[in-house]
């Protein structure tokens, strides 16, 4: 990801912060590409995150007990490539909801990406949409969202948390579709917050 997103901020020392995150963003990005799997990856990420930050992202409510059935399901979950068999083509591409995506894939909203990385969700963004796939944004962004469309010119939705009372609802519509989100998702799992 470049650092134009940093260098439009107006921060004292500009010139040591962004030399810094180029460094830093050279240095992380070269791990993650040689991380071999998944489990590879988190260890990246406690390396690098505050535990806050990382319990957030890793853990769940309560018991955690969804948490773990969300796991356990994707573990269940096996492919099975047909092997010694000749393809002409492989085209992985589908239709989400009419949109025309390169694989059945949608970048799931997650809240609060900046505490991984600076303006996380555009990155994100930008990131699904050199892929192809669908993105969504989370109310809970950490990144204006206007920032993130700019940088995700790809098929983007919106996830809308009914959180603050209608009016702040409707006007995070009313810039969503300003921004050029295609779809709206509505989010109503959050009448009590969770006990984190």
């Amino acid at each position: 990801y470049t650092d134009r997103s940093l260098a439009t901020r107006k921060m004292p020392f500009q010139g040591l912060l962004l030399a810094a995150h180029r460094r830093s963003a050279k240095k992380w990005a070269q791990r993650a590409a040689a991380a071999p799997a998944i489990a590879d990856l988190m260890e990246l990420c406690f390396k690098r995150m505050p535990k806050d930050a990382i319990e957030y992202y890793r853990g769940g409510a309560g018991e955690e007990t969804s948490a773990k059935r969300n796991r356990d399901a994707f573990r269940e979950v096996n492919l099975n490539p047909s092997g010694a068999v000749r393809f002409a083509a492989v085209d992985t591409s589908a239709t989400l909801l009419g949109t025309k995506v390169s694989m059945p894939v949608i970048v799931a909203p997650i809240g609060s990406l900046r505490t991984a990385w600076p303006e996380g969700e555009a990155v994100a963004g930008e990131a699904a949409s050199n892929a192809k796939v669908m993105f969504a944004l989370s109310t809970l962004t950490g990144t204006r969202m206007e920032r993130v469309k700019e940088v995700t010119p790809g098929p983007c939705w919106f996830q809308l948390y009914l959180v603050g009372g209608r009016e702040v609802a409707e006007r995070g519509i009313a810039r969503a579709k300003a921004a050029g989100y295609q779809a709206l998702m509505l989010t109503i799992d959050t009448a009590v917050a969770g006990n984190r």
